[in-house]
């Protein structure tokens, strides 16, 4: 997974697929006080996504990165 933060928000991704959450601190200073949503972006496609699915597909995205350095390791049996 990559990881990115910038000014105003925090980027992770995985092969085409990224998630941007703004920060809290940049809300606070720029006086955003709505529930904006992460964006998802795929492609070259993007749109607001609920929480709780981001949340899921960061999971994902740390689940593929234990399973590909597992890959290599001699002492993993297949958990």
């Amino acid at each position: 997974m990559r990881k990115h933060k910038g000014e105003g928000c925090n980027q992770y991704g995985q092969g085409d697929v990224s998630i941007c959450v703004l920060r809290a601190k940049w809300k606070q200073a720029n006086l955003v006080r709505d529930n904006i949503e992460p964006m998802l972006f795929i492609s070259g496609a993007c749109g607001g996504v609920s929480r709780k699915f981001a949340a899921k597909i960061l999971r994902q995205f740390r689940r593929t990165d234990t399973a590909i350095k597992n890959l290599g390791n001699p002492s993993n049996k297949g958990k």
